[in-house]
Parts: C-alpha cells; structure tokens; sequence
C-alpha cells in the first residue's frame, strides 16, 4: 500500500513539474508574441519599446510566481490582528512621545499611564511574534519567519519595546527604592529612541501594495539609481569643496585683542565688539586698529563655534554644507576675507553657492520629478478604476433637454415638480450666482476695512462691524436653507461645495454669539468665505482643481511629512532630553517645533550649533551627521517630492497624450517635416504673391509657407468629368473681373475676354464627351465636315492655351531660379563678411583679454615685491 501510495505521489510530482514548463512555455510564448505585434504595430518609436518592456516585466512577474504556494486564511492574518497591531503601534507612538521627564513633573500619573499603555503594546507585539512563529516555523530553509526582512525588522522592534518596558520598571524601582542603589541615569532611555521606527511597520498595515514583489524591486532598483548617482555627484563637490577650504584658508584663529590678553584663557572683554579676525603682517587680510592688536588664540571648537572652520577634513566638509544650505554663509565669507586675501574668499563662496545651492538643488528636483513619474506610470493600473460603480464613476448624464443636449449631475441635481423646479431654475439662473458672488465680494471689503487703533474708538467701531456681519450671516444662512428645502438635505450633503458651505454657516452662526465673537474663536470662518470667489473664475477653479483635486497624491505627501517630523522629533526627544542646558528638547512641542525650524531653514544652523555645544565632545561628530543628514534628506528628497507631485497633477492625463499624439501622427502622415531646396527658397520671398495655409493641420506644428500657384498644381484634382468642368469654369472669370475691378482695365474688353475663355472651355467640354462617346452617337449628332472642322479648332485652341501656359510656367520658374540665385549669393556673401567680422573682433578680444591679465598678474607681482620689501623694511 505504501508503494502505490509513494509511486501515485513521484506521478504526482511529475506531473506538477510537467505542467509548470508548459506553463512556463506558454507564457513565453505569449510574452514574446505580444512584444513582436507591440514591435511591429504603429511607426518607428511610437509604442514598440514601452510594449516589449512591459512584456518582459509580464515575463518575469508571471514566472515568478509559478512556484509559490497558494496563500493560506490564517489566524495570524485576520482583520483583528491587523487592528491590534495598528492600536499597538499608535499608541507605542503616544507613549514615547509622552515620556520624558518635564513631561511627567506636570502630570505625575502620567507615567503610570505610560507604563500600561506599554505593557499593552509590548504585549499585543510579543503575542504576534509568538504567534506568528509557531505558524511558520523558525527554522524552516524557504518560509520560515526570520528568512523575511519584514519580520527580522518587527522582531527587532518588539525586543526594543521590551527592553524599554523594562528599563521603565527599572526607573521605576530606582525610584521608590532607594536603598537597592540601582543608580538609575536619565541617559538610558536613549535606548527609547528606536521605538519610534514603529511608524515603518504601520506603513504595510495601513498601505496595501497591488503589484508583484518582483515589480516593487525592479521599480525601487530603477528609482534609486537616479537618487544614487545624484547623491554621489553631491558628495564629490562637497568634498572637493572641504579639500580646497582646507588648503586655501587652513585653521583661521587670528582675532583682534586687547595688548595684554592670555590666549590661552581669553574672556569677551578681550575680544573686539564685534569679534573680528585678522590676518598677519604681510598676508593681506584685515588690519586691527589701534590700539588692539592681531594675535593668535588657542581656541577649542566649541569656542569658535563649529561653523567656519577648516581645520580638518570633518570640519571643513560640516562648514562647506551649512554654507550650501545659504544660511550664514555670509559670516564665513567675511571671516575669510579678513584672513586673507579677498579675492580667494569671493573666488570660493562664489563657485560654492553656484555648484552647491544651485545646480545640486535643481539637479535633486529634477530627479525626484523623473522617479515619481517613473513611479506614477508603474502604479497606474494600480490607481486605475477596474470597476467603476455609479455612485463612484459616473457623477454626470448626458440628456436631451428642450434647450439641447446637456451634462446633468448625478449627485443633487434631481429634477422636481411643482414650486420646487422654480426654485431649482432660480438657483441655477447667472442672476442668483452673481447676486452670492457680489455679497461675498462686499462682505470680503467690509472685512478687510476694519481697523485696530486700540482706544476708545475701537468699542462702537466693532459694535457696528457686528451688525454688519450679522447681516451677512443672516443671508447666507438663508441662501443655504433653500438649497436644502430645493434639493433635499440627502442630495445637498452629498456634493462637495455645499459640505463647505454649510461648515461655513454653522461656524459663522456661533461666532455671531456675543460671547464667541468677543473672544475670536469663530472669526476665521466668516473670512473663508472668500475661498467661493474660487467659483466665480472658471479658469481659476480650473488651476486649483488640477492642484488640489487628486487629494490621495497631495494629502498622501503631507500625511507623510507630518508622520516624518513626528517620528524625527521623538527620535530627537529621547536622544537630546537629557542633555543639559539645552531647552529645546524636554517636551515632544518643543522637539516638534525645532526639527520644523530645520525644514524651514531659517537659523537652522544657530540652532545646530547650540545643539553641539550643549553636547559631549566625544558625540559632536554624530550629533553633526544626524542633523545634516536629516536637513538633506527633508530638504532635498521631502520638499522635491512636492514639486514632483504639483507638476503630475498639472501634467495631461495619459489617455489624453496618447489621443493628442495620435491626432499630431494623423495630421502630418502625409506632410514631410522639411521641403526641398528648390521649394524652400519661396520662404524667402514676400508675401504678396498668394502663399498656400494649411487647413486641416493642428496649430501646434507649424508649417512651411508654399507658394500657391506651385501647390495649386498637385493640390487641385483635374478631374475629366463634365460636372468638374461645370463647377470650376465660373472661376476663373470671377477671379478675372475682380483683377479688371483692380487693374482699372476696361469693362467691355474682360467681359470679351470672358466670353471667348467660356466658348474656349464648352468646345473643350463637347470634345471631351464626343471622344468618349461610341461611334454610332458621333455620327447620328455630327455631320462628318462639322464634326472635323470642330474638332480641328478645339485641337488648335487647346494647344493654343497649353503652350501659352507652359511658356508662362517657364518664365516664372526662370525669374524664381534667378531670384533664388542671387538671394543665395547675397545671403553667403552676407554670412561670410560676418563669419570675419565675429572672428576679427574675437581675436581682438582676446588679445586684449590677455594683456589685461597680463598687466594685472605684473601689477600685483610689483604690488606683492613691494610689500614685502616695505615689510622688511619696516622690520629691519
């Protein structure tokens, strides 16, 4: 029995393996079909490569997933996990925003709070863990717990919340039991400043990826190497910039002094007000006037201050950032210009700014755009509706109306009976919607022309302004309340405009309380009335709908930038709030607030600097690399992310490309981009001869100018159907009065001239329909002697007309081929007497260039001999 049992299973096996390479098979044929249509389908360029990428990407997502298993409904994956997980990460969150210690001195039970809420989260964590690794095993080879990354980082952040936990009972203990001598040190809840990384493993709980694992990876390796090369060519001027302020200025620590200073115990009384540096005899810097002196002080780092130094590669890569950044870098140009000389302070700030502040800074914005479009494309099926319900997808319904066809809303605009569809037509009338817009216009002035002169006048003055805005909020109240009765309180709240209204209402109603309104608590929703103008510009409500609409991308951004400055300030509060004389970290408010001084970047560099002197000696280089690398990520990464997103909103969709380039393609399938020389040359010409306009080409491409009497030959089809002959023969003798009527020629003499060319173009017509009639029709119509006697002049006149035609033609090609000859000679000969004119007068240039440089590099020779002559001199 265990025989068969073990030969069905090897069948089994085999016959899963023989499946899976047909599989395999089947989709690579499929892959590699799809890219040969997608390669041969459309013009050169036009779809084929993102085709043939998109199929290997199918290839490669669809063959990965050809031996993972089905996945299994557990325990460990239910809905109520996932929310214990998320109310355990929140409130870790909360806690340890919470526990420091001037925290706890204003409310004592708060850590005891603190310490519950921990036991929870550290709980409901070790219970996931556990849990988790009796479900998957921990030293399974392929599947085991630990082999996912995402499950290494939550074990380590639940062993972190555990050892908090811990070293909380530890301070507690500490506390209350002195005699144990535990010695509890307020440096040990450093070790609290990893818990806030818990927002990473919110971040899967909460965003819930569609694409493949394989697409995710190819998609991060792509977008990173953008942000990698970028980053590296940041880090190769930065240190350029380091090495050559190590070389030019080296450790500047001349000051201006009293005579009498010790330097090496030097007070703010010895110092000049301000502190000024100095150079040395003979180097060419700023002179101390009398009666201080120049003398060098043996200053550490923290009395210099950090910034502007040079003294070694560290210090000098710190002072060329914060220099990047454009906060202060001022102070250290003047340092420098009063070290030494002058021009290597401008030459070295000047270039630094350039590099640095701005083609770095553009170079990172443009790069972030390019990736977040890269990603846009890659998540667009993602973001794409595949099933769109009424309620979601459609809000508008074309309908035939007696005034024609138009677009009726979904949401609101019901159509009524009776008193009701009056009252719908009055509120969707021009009349009523300018008559709100005049309001919201006068009560935006009455609000902007009140005054605060802070007498006795202010007290009648504000009395009056209250009236009047009672009166405004008595009429918008009223304004809303018929919208309501109108459409009914269901329909009304479900459109976006009236949400805002009503908001607007119900705040402007409490602020018109004696007791709000004395206080300013609602005053700010009479003021946003003014965002309804939005409404009254239709190309304004156009740019703020393109910006503001796709509320999931922007709202997204700005959720994640808060969430990032809450997790760097609590990151920051458990590492600096024992630090002491440093106030700006003892509660999550204050921490909060300095990192958002960082992204704003005003005086962000004091604050660092404060930071570093507040701090041990032996951390400065780390304090130093967490907020440098915090300012960069936040103002290079964080900020460009805005940018990005504010271009992809105002971006055309891409359905809407791929129409517009294909209305382009059709446009131009049958027009060549650049005309021949020889049909070129008529761009030159002017325009009163009559130059040919496309009709039924897009105004974006512009087109050559043509001649028309030269397209007019290709353009018009000569057909030989009588009906064309009839159609067109009035033409021209239309053309040729209206040229008579210019021409001041005589009126008899055109009318003969019209007579004869119509007679001239009837024969023409009667030859054409008897050379096309059979014989038997010629010879019942047509005597023999008739038809040849006519048939002869037609002949003669038509070769009358061709050869007076050609000769025409030839004489106008003639004088274009001459007019295009000497425009040509004139336009070289033009271009050559100014080809020698630019190199005469660069060569000038030049030369002049060269005895500047050569005079001034000889005059500052003689200044410097002379310098130091004169300083020997002196000294002798």
């Amino acid at each position: 029995m265990s025989a068969e049992r073990k030969k069905s299973l090897i069948t089994t096996v085999h016959n899963q393996r023989k499946c899976s390479q047909v599989a395999k098979a089947a989709v690579l044929s499929s892959a590699m079909l799809a890219r040969k249509n997608s390669s041969s389908r459309g013009p050169p360029g036009s779809a084929a490569t993102f085709g043939a990428r998109e199929s290997i990407a199918a290839i490669s997502d669809m063959l990965s997933t050809q031996h993972k298993k089905p996945v299994r409904s557990s325990y460990v994956e239910s809905e109520r996990v996932e929310w214990a997980l998320k109310i355990a990460c929140t409130i870790s969150m909360i806690t340890v925003c919470l526990h420091t210690p001037q925290t706890i001195e204003w409310f004592p039970p708060l850590q005891y709070i603190i310490l519950a809420s921990d036991f929870v989260s550290v709980s409901i964590f070790m219970l996931d863990s556990v849990l988790r690794i009796h479900y998957e095993r921990i030293f399974r080879c392929d599947s085991s717990y630990l082999s996912n990354r995402w499950s290494q980082f939550s074990v380590f952040i639940s062993v972190i919340h555990l050892l908090s936990f811990l070293l909380h009972v530890y301070q507690l203990i500490d506390k209350f039991f002195p005699f144990l001598h535990l010695d509890y040190r307020l440096w040990y809840g450093a070790i609290r400043s990893i818990r806030p990384f818990i927002i990473i493993r919110l971040i899967p709980l909460i965003v819930k990826f569609k694409l493949p694992k394989n697409r995710i990876e190819q998609l991060l390796k792509r977008s990173s190497q953008q942000v990698k090369n970028v980053t590296l060519f940041f880090v190769f001027f930065m240190t350029l910039y380091a090495i050559f302020g190590i070389q030019l200025f080296g450790r500047m620590d001349y000051h201006c002094v009293q005579p009498n200073t010790d330097p090496n115990n030097v007070t703010i009384m010895d110092l000049a007000i301000p502190d000024t540096m100095c150079a040395p005899n003979g180097i060419g810097g700023y002179e101390c006037p009398a009666p201080m002196v120049c003398m060098q002080l043996n200053l550490n780092a923290k009395g210099e201050g950090f910034y502007g130094m040079f003294n070694d590669f560290g210090a000098s890569v710190f002072t060329v950032y914060l220099a990047a950044s454009e906060e202060g870098w001022v102070y250290v140009l003047y340092d420098c210009m009063d070290s030494l000389p002058s021009y290597l302070a401008f030459l070295y700030f000047c270039t630094l700014i350039f590099f640095l502040a701005w083609l770095v800074k553009n170079v990172f914005i443009a790069v972030i755009t390019e990736t977040f479009a890269e990603i846009r494309v890659q998540f667009s099926e993602m973001w794409q509706k595949k099933e769109v319900t009424l309620d979601e997808g459609f809000r508008k319904r074309l309908e035939k109306t007696e005034d024609g066809w138009r677009l009726i809303r979904l949401d609101g605009e019901v159509e009524m009976e009776g008193p009701k569809q009056k009252l719908q037509a009055m509120l969707r009338s021009m009349y009523f919607q300018c008559f709100v817009i005049i309001f919201v216009v006068l009560n935006a002035i009455g609000n902007a022309m009140f005054v605060y002169r802070h007498d006795e006048t202010d007290v009648p003055r504000k009395h009056n302004f209250y009236i009047f805005e009672v009166a405004f909020t008595i009429l918008f109240n009223v304004e809303c309340i018929i919208k309501i009765l109108c459409y009914g309180f269901r329909n009304f709240i479900r459109r976006g405009i009236f949400k805002f209204e009503l908001i607007l209402c119900i705040g402007s109603s409490l602020n018109c309380v004696k007791f709000f309104y004395d206080r300013n608590y609602f005053t700010y929703f009479q003021t946003f009335r003014l965002l309804r103008l939005i409404k009254a510009s239709p190309i304004l409500e156009d740019f703020v709908w393109k910006i503001f609409s796709p509320g999931k991308k922007l709202g997204g951004l700005v959720i994640f930038t808060i969430a990032f400055i809450c997790c760097c300030s609590a990151i920051s509060l458990q590492l600096f709030y024992s630090v002491p004389n440093l106030h700006h970290f003892r509660t999550f408010p204050q921490a909060f607030m300095s990192m958002f001084q960082i992204i704003t970047q005003e005086g962000w560099t004091d604050f660092v600097v404060e930071v570093l002197r507040a701090t041990d000696d032996n951390l400065v280089p780390f304090v130093a690399l967490y907020f440098v690398a915090y300012h960069l990520f936040v103002t290079l990464i964080v900020l460009s992310l805005f940018v990005a997103v504010i271009l992809d909103n105002l971006e055309m969709d891409e359905e809407l490309k791929k129409v517009k380039q294909l209305k382009a393609r059709e446009a131009t399938t049958s027009m060549r981009s650049t005309l021949p020389w020889r049909l070129r040359v008529f761009e030159k010409f002017p325009t009163r001869p009559q130059m040919a306009a496309m009709k039924k080409a897009d105004s974006d491409f512009p087109m050559p100018k043509v001649r028309g009497s030269f397209t007019h030959q290709f353009a018009v089809d000569h057909s030989l159907e009588t009906t064309d002959l009839l159609d067109t023969e009035f033409e021209y003798p239309k053309r040729l009065m209206k040229a008579a009527a210019k021409r001041k020629i005589s009126k008899h003499a055109c009318e003969r001239d019209v007579s004869e060319l119509v007679k001239c173009r009837h024969m023409l017509s009667a030859l054409r329909n008897c050379t096309r009639a059979p014989p038997r029709l010629a010879s019942e119509h047509f005597e023999t002697k008739t038809f040849v006697w006519r048939l002869l002049g037609c002949y003669l006149a038509a070769i009358r007309l061709l050869i007076g035609g050609y000769l025409a033609a030839v004489w106008r090609l003639i004088g274009c081929y001459l007019a295009a000859i000497w425009l040509l000679i004139g336009g070289y000969l033009a271009a050559v007497w100014r080809l020698i004119g630019c190199y005469l007068a660069a060569i000038w240039r030049l030369f002049g260039s060269y005895l500047a440089a050569i005079s001034l590099l000889f005059g500052g020779y003689l200044a410097a001999i002379w310098r130091l002559f004169s300083g020997y001199l002196a000294a002798i």
